[in-house]
């Protein structure tokens, strides 16, 4: 949940993962750490599950970045006439 927050709350920025480590845990993120990828794995899975259009995608800065397709749920389950 605080992973979601975090992400939501700052769409579009480039947020790297020893930040996420430290707001979500409140300590340094250790060296070698996979806490937050094992994290967002799983919360990408969920959000899959509830809108395909929103996106957790690794950022430039070896951090994660919450993104949108832009494509509507309609949009994407119309069918040619």
């Amino acid at each position: 949940l605080q992973l979601a927050e975090i992400l939501f709350s700052r769409a579009e920025d480039d947020i790297p993962r020893d930040q996420i480590f430290m707001l979500i845990f409140g300590k340094q993120m250790p060296p070698f750490n996979r806490a937050i990828d094992i994290i967002v794995g799983r919360l990408r899975k969920k959000l899959s599950e509830v809108s395909p259009r929103v996106i957790i995608q690794p950022s430039r800065s070896s951090g994660y970045q919450l993104t949108s397709t832009g494509e509507t749920d309609e949009t994407s389950s119309t069918s040619a006439v």
